[in-house]
């Protein structure tokens, strides 16, 4: 995935933080629905509710550091500031296993070799679990990994889903993506996609509840509070074309809990305050003929 260039708004629900943006899938075009410009929404992560919304100048990505997320402030043409908010952790990532560019591999120190390899499987290490760690690769496809020695523990490419963002939660995963039902597709115009969240078990990969959502996952951000799953998706063309969607949905089973419309088109980055979920958005959206 492409991303442009773009204002992004902050949306902060319950604790929870949302960050959008536009992006250009392959064949797409961007296209600016409303103003440019960004929020940080604050919202309650157990019902949805709007606590406040701060409008904000912030552009770029939003990038969680530990425990900070920082936004690019766009003090003028040529001067760029970072702002700094403090967010709960998300969990570490194994020590020593990464992407390398194309393959997973762990090492024991930076400058040393591999101690093993894993051919194109690289991509985003979610976190670990009992010596296992769990990957979402290039590909889309969802893993477990021996970390002692690179082992395919589990895959959950059975499942048909093509994972975008995944949170590991003690023995869980949550995650979320879309699954296509027609010809090879990724247009969203066409029906070929829906969305869909699902939950796995940590130690083998078994599918513990899957939830359709009402649209493709695109942009998606995915974010554990408590009981709660959020869930992310931009905006699609529709009734509601120019607001992204956000909901809750239940840990145990996949029930959506509440949901609603953002006032703007994509969130690029969910993150937690402890207390509250921050939101993140911007006016740059995903569009196809």
């Amino acid at each position: 995935m492409m991303v442009t260039g773009g204002v992004v708004v902050a949306l902060v629900i319950g604790g929870l933080l949302l960050w959008s943006n536009r992006e250009v899938l392959e064949g797409c075009e961007p296209s600016d629905l409303g103003g440019l410009g960004g929020s940080i929404v604050r919202l309650d992560p157990g019902t949805g509710r709007v606590i406040d919304t701060e409008r904000t100048d912030y552009v770029g990505s939003a990038q969680v550091v530990g425990s900070k997320l920082l936004l690019g402030l766009l003090a003028s043409n040529s001067d760029r500031k970072v702002r700094s908010l403090d967010i709960r952790p998300l969990a570490a990532a194994p020590v020593g296993i990464g992407d390398d560019g194309r393959d997973l591999v762990f090492r024991a120190a930076p400058d040393l070799p591999p101690v093993w390899r894993l051919p194109r499987a690289g991509g985003t290490v979610v976190g670990e679990f009992d010596g296992v760690a769990v990957v979402v690769g290039r590909d889309s496809q969802l893993r477990g990994i021996r970390s002692s020695d690179g082992s395919l523990v589990w895959n959950a490419r059975d499942q048909q889903v093509l994972i975008r963002e995944a949170r590991l939660v003690g023995d869980r995963v949550y995650a979320a993506g879309h699954r296509r039902t027609g010809a090879p597709s990724y247009n969203f115009r066409d029906g070929s996609l829906t969305g869909q969240a699902m939950a796995f078990d940590a130690r083998t990969g078994a599918a513990l509840w899957s939830a359709a959502l009402p649209d493709p996952v695109a942009g998606t951000e995915v974010l554990v509070e408590g009981d709660v799953v959020i869930v992310t998706q931009q905006a699609v063309p529709g009734p509601n074309e120019g607001k992204a969607w956000v909901a809750g949905l239940a840990t145990g089973d996949g029930a959506i809990r509440w949901e609603r419309h953002l006032d703007r088109p994509q969130v690029k980055a969910l993150a937690s305050n402890g207390s509250q979920t921050l939101a993140v958005t911007t006016d740059r959206v995903v569009t196809c003929p």
